[in-house]
């Protein structure tokens, strides 16, 4: 329905690496039969390239995944607090650039297969619902915002970072007031 009668152009899987692959495989090969060109990304945390092979190859068939490994490297260096156990000195970013994509594991089957953010709604909206502009100097934000475009792979600027927003993002809302 989304792909026919929306005409969407594709879907964001969430926490993929919980899902059965045989599940994801269908799921995958059932939207690019319904819409050739059609575009699919992981949220995948497995340390595995298989999940943008081709179905045919024995992969998922995914198009892109989220690159944690970028994620977690600019998050710590620009906060300069570990962040999933990177290490905070902007020198650890290097691999960025030597290795170009993948970080320390090989993730990624191309340049183009990883989903470099800096920040997203989990990890705002599941800590203290602060966006990293408000925790962090503009100079250490621009730098790592910066980081995402320069990077191989496909950019992901979230909800209003591009405008400087400040607005606090709670994923978990109580409504009993």
């Amino acid at each position: 329905m989304w792909l026919k009668e929306f005409n969407v152009d594709g879907f964001r899987f969430d926490m993929t690496n919980y899902i059965p692959d045989d599940v994801l495989r269908e799921l995958t090969n059932h939207v690019y039969a319904t819409k050739p060109g059609a575009i699919t990304i992981a949220e995948d945390g497995r340390p595995s390239n298989h999940v943008t092979l081709p179905a045919k190859d024995g992969g998922l068939g995914f198009w892109a995944k989220w690159n944690f490994d970028f994620h977690h490297h600019a998050k710590s260096s620009a906060s300069g607090r570990p962040h999933m156990n990177a290490p905070t000195d902007p020198a650890s970013l290097s691999w960025l650039f030597e290795k170009g994509f993948g970080g320390y594991l090989p993730q990624m089957n191309s340049l183009y297969d990883g989903v470099n953010y800096f920040e997203s709604h989990d990890e705002v909206g599941n800590h203290d619902g602060q966006r990293s502009n408000v925790k962090l100097t503009r100079e250490k934000l621009v730098v790592a915002s910066v980081l995402k475009f320069l990077v191989p792979g496909i950019p992901m600027t979230w909800q209003g970072e591009e405008k400087d927003k400040k607005n606090p993002f709670y994923f978990f809302v109580d409504y009993s007031d």
